[in-house]
């Protein structure tokens, strides 16, 4: 899978949020056994001139495999219940997977690393009635001028507006981890409908034109806005209360067998949307 940083949106710095750190301390102490399990576990697989396979003592298996390969399994099997008992303690909530960062990792001695992760972004929807309203008498004019305009038309033009001057005026910061995983998951899923289509992802920015730094760029920039207004629609329905009620869930699920929990937590993320939309679209006939 190609692989992506979302860069900090040019001249939008500001709407990037730095990531939450969480520091990581693993003693010497808990790593010495683990790191030594791990050794001898490696020390198998290695080949070397004198020695039957999977008799190379470990001490000269360690100098062979390096060093930072060895910390890298060692890792893999601290981290998860470390990270997991870290985020308990804080209190945190990440919405990624972290980043983890090492700062110190020597032998012999305590072990420290940075879990970095994405938080919800803090959106506060303080007169946020007069942006819409406002939003809804910019755009009517507009919209009656368009005679042949369907109705659904009509609708999709005015919400279109007004999530704009939503975002304009509460946009949260979003989180850079947020973003870079928004990002890696929309290039992800385009590889994988280009790949039912028989193309790659540089098959196809050569057709667009791009290099896959613009792509990324511009990618960005989509989703830090998509990501902008689904915080600002989730802080609207806890404001005025349209959270969807377990009937309303049930309504729509039922019908479905054998349902999954994801199942009742997707119809959740929809009724409420779509109670959301409902609200704002009433400011149009006010």
């Amino acid at each position: 899978m190609a692989k992506t940083q979302a860069k900090k949106v040019e001249n939008k710095k500001e709407l990037i949020a730095p990531n939450t750190a969480i520091k990581l301390t693993l003693t010497w102490a808990e790593v010495a056994p683990v790191y030594q399990k791990v050794l001898t576990k490696m020390a198998r697989r290695v080949k070397q001139p004198g020695f039957r396979v999977g008799k190379v003592p470990p001490h000269i298996a360690e100098g062979l495999l390096g060093y930072y390969a060895i910390v890298d399994q060692v890792l893999q099997e601290i981290l998860p219940a470390k990270y997991a008992a870290a985020i308990k303690k804080s209190g945190k909530k990440p919405l990624t997977n972290p980043d983890i960062k090492p700062v110190s990792i020597d032998k012999g001695k305590d072990w420290e690393l940075t879990a970095e992760i994405a938080e919800e972004p803090e959106v506060k929807l303080t007169g946020y009635q007069k942006v819409v309203k406002e939003a809804v008498k910019h755009d009517r004019d507009a919209i009656n001028r368009v005679s042949t305009e369907k109705a659904k038309d009509k609708e999709d033009h005015l919400l279109s507006h007004i999530f704009k001057a939503l975002v304009a005026k509460f946009g949260p910061a979003i989180p850079e981890l947020l973003l870079k995983d928004q990002v890696q998951r929309e290039i992800y899923r385009l590889e994988q409908d280009l790949k039912q289509m028989q193309l790659t992802l540089e098959d196809y920015l050569k057709k667009q034109n791009k290099t896959f730094e613009q792509f990324s760029q511009s990618l960005a920039v989509e989703k830090l806005g998509q990501l902008q207004l689904e915080f600002i629609l989730q802080n609207l329905i806890k404001l005025e209360e349209l959270e969807a009620t377990p009937e309303e869930i049930d309504s729509k699920t039922s019908e479905i067998k054998d349902k999954p929990d994801s199942y009742r937590a997707y119809f959740k993320t929809v009724i409420e949307r779509d109670k959301a939309i409902k609200h704002l679209l009433t400011f149009s006939s006010k």
